[in-house]
């Protein structure tokens, strides 16, 4: 009788060990992700980020280097400030804040990141609103884009955003909507 208290109790207390061993290793993977350093930026679009949520990817050319960590209006985060001019245009479009890794996204340092963000603008960086497949899950994409593709000049917001801005690109499907809308315009101005 004494032998089977004996094995209940090495059987307690190896679940029990067990049981914090767990607790630990949940413990250090938490802190590592509450530890994490990471560069907020921010874009705007004027389309619909639908299939876009929040902890989306953010990828540069294919390699995930961040998600997305808030969306919203930008009315809603910069409408309040009796200084800043918004117009009604502007009020409307869609703000998107990436949180990006600087260990993922090499180009950026720790040290200035901000600075690194203008300089990588500058040189024609820009984000747009890509799809995942046919599944309509969305993620934002972060690339070189030509100007003969559509670079347009960079026209800094009315406001003073809060984080680095990276001005966005048209997604594929709205420049492909354009495109069949352009080619049906001109269909039916032809005269048959």
């Amino acid at each position: 009788m004494n032998e089977n208290k004996a094995n209940y109790a090495k059987i307690g207390f190896f679940v029990l060990s067990g049981l914090a061993l767990i607790l630990l290793v949940i413990g250090i993977a938490g802190a590592r992700v509450f530890n994490k350093k990471v560069v907020l930026a921010e874009t705007y679009f004027t389309e619909s980020v639908t299939g876009l949520d929040i902890g989306s990817p953010v990828k540069y050319r294919g390699v995930p280097v961040g998600e997305v960590q808030r969306i919203g209006f930008v009315y809603s985060e910069y409408g309040n400030h009796k200084n800043e001019l918004l117009t009604h245009a502007s009020a409307r479009q869609i703000l998107v804040v990436m949180a990006l890794d600087p260990e993922k996204f090499g180009l950026l340092g720790s040290q200035g990141a901000a600075s690194i963000l203008n300089d990588l603008v500058a040189q024609g960086l820009r984000v747009k609103l890509a799809l995942s497949g046919v599944t309509g899950l969305a993620f934002l994409e972060l690339d070189y884009f030509q100007p003969e593709k559509g670079l347009s000049a960079v026209q800094p917001p009315a406001w003073q955003p809060h984080h680095p801005y990276i001005p966005a690109s048209n997604s594929m499907m709205t420049t492909l909507k354009k495109a069949v809308d352009d080619v049906f315009v001109k269909l039916s101005q032809v005269d048959i």
